[in-house]
């Protein structure tokens, strides 16, 4: 019993060591300003309103999956809540690879105008096979 157990405590060992300097080379786009690509400042269907994404690092986990580390930034008049992370993965061939919506806040949680909020997403994606990620912000005025 103690062998078994040495032998998958040091198989651990060496998979979060595996490759321990691993830079991310591929692309990740983030949203830098009040709009996303082609898409106006608010989405008419839910109400929600873009967030900019800052300081976006797509890295690889321990067990190689996708990490997602940012913030949002507020950068409108008014406070914000239910913050929403969305975004998708796509290989080299541009095929995706997956598609997330995930809450960065707790319901009560508001975000005041002009301030930051870090968040930090874990996506089942593997990250040798990403190339490029679109992930964008989306939240909901207080009224």
């Amino acid at each position: 019993m103690l062998k078994e157990i040495t032998i998958i405590f040091s198989l651990l060992m060496v998979a979060s060591f595996a490759d321990p300097f691993n830079e991310f080379k591929n692309s990740a786009r983030g949203q830098v300003n009040g709009t996303a690509d082609n898409q106006n400042s608010s989405n008419p269907q839910g109400g929600k309103v873009f967030i900019p994404v800052k300081d976006l690092a797509i890295s690889m986990s321990s067990q190689g999956m996708v990490e997602v580390d940012g913030a949002v930034r507020n950068n409108n008049t008014f406070e914000m809540h239910d913050i929403e992370i969305t975004g998708e993965f796509f290989d080299k061939d541009g095929t995706s690879l997956g598609t997330f919506n995930e809450y960065v806040t707790q319901p009560s949680f508001l975000l005041k105008p002009n301030e930051k909020h870090a968040f930090t997403l874990f996506e089942v994606v593997s990250h040798y096979r990403l190339a490029t990620t679109n992930i964008t912000a989306f939240g909901d005025p207080v009224n």
